[in-house]
């Protein structure tokens, strides 16, 4: 659990322009084509033109120096980094960590996107509110695309990037993911099944036994909130396929022109993004990337491996 006082802040958070839709078109691929567009690209980057939403977001902050951002994954809240905020504070840094919109105790509007280009606007948006000019971006699985997106579309706002058992870096995937994608059956899944707290706990753990009970409950508590669902599904839906992950996700290639410090955390037992993301990380990325394998850890090594992961990322921060 996160014993940090809760604090909340509303976002300008720009809603979809209306696009027309081509004959044929994907329906979830609303919001990437303003990766690397031209000038329209970057009415988007900017939130010129567009119409905004004040959306209430929850988040905590700790400590005191330049800014540490964690971004967490699907279905999850800040929760996931109660064993991180107040090592990475002690350090010399200020901490922050969000719900971001959709989950946790944050708003879950309909009228928003949730695929990870607009994540990456919105993470922007948020520091922007906060008056964060740069920050190092900690992103865990899903959280892990966004901040990827975020160091791409806007570099100078990104110091550091960590990539912590994110997608992006291939395609291969949990095949509840892919299902999930399908219209009618994601409906009918709920991911992972939140009335059975066994099965979350074995798909993101290699030692369930390991988890605490007031950490299953918070969890199992803010994936039940009306609008988390929708969010999830989205979610999913805008970068998964039957086929794992969407081709117009892939950003290992694009990282390569990413100059600042990246490193790559990952658990060698993850059940829903495998081990062989990471290697390929090494092999394309390097030298300009460090990558850790941890063993004996599944999707959430910050939390099932505190000790270890705090350590790599506290060493990562203190490097020129």
């Amino acid at each position: 659990m996160v014993d940090v006082e809760d604090r909340y802040v509303e976002v300008l958070t720009p809603l979809p322009r209306p696009r027309p839709r081509q004959i044929g078109a994907s329906p979830y691929g609303r919001g990437m084509s303003c990766l690397f567009d031209g000038p329209r690209g970057a009415e988007v980057r900017t939130g010129q033109h567009a119409e905004n939403m004040a959306v209430k977001v929850r988040y905590v902050m700790e400590g005191n120096g330049p800014a540490v951002l964690l971004v967490h994954g699907l279905g999850a809240s800040l929760a996931v980094w109660g064993e991180n905020i107040a090592p990475l504070a002690e350090e010399g840094r200020t901490v922050y960590a969000l719900d971001l919109p959709g989950y946790g105790k944050s708003d879950k509007p309909r009228e928003l996107d949730y695929d990870a280009v607009s994540g990456a606007h919105f993470l922007v948006r948020f520091m922007d509110t906060l008056g964060i000019k740069s920050a190092t971006i900690i992103g865990n699985s899903a959280g892990g695309i966004v901040s990827a997106m975020c160091a791409l579309i806007y570099p100078h706002r990104v110091e550091r990037l960590v990539l912590v058992d994110a997608p992006g870096l291939a395609r291969p995937m949990a095949w509840f993911l892919r299902f999930a994608s399908l219209p009618l059956l994601g409906e009918l899944l709920h991911i992972p099944d939140v009335h059975n707290p066994r099965n979350m706990i074995k798909s993101v753990f290699y030692e369930p036994k390991a988890v605490s009970a007031d950490l299953v409950d918070e969890l199992m508590h803010v994936r039940n909130f009306r609008g988390s669902k929708m969010a999830a599904l989205r979610s999913i839906r805008s970068g998964t396929s039957l086929w794992g992950l969407r081709k117009k996700m892939l950003v290992l290639h694009r990282l390569k022109g990413f100059a600042k410090p990246l490193l790559v955390i990952w658990g060698r037992e993850d059940r829903i993004i495998p081990v062989s993301h990471a290697c390929r990380a090494a092999e394309v990325l390097s030298p300009n990337c460090t990558v850790h394998i941890i063993p004996y850890c599944g999707h959430w090594p910050q939390l099932e491996r505190p000790e270890e992961f705090n350590l790599l990322v506290l060493d990562f921060l203190k490097r020129e």
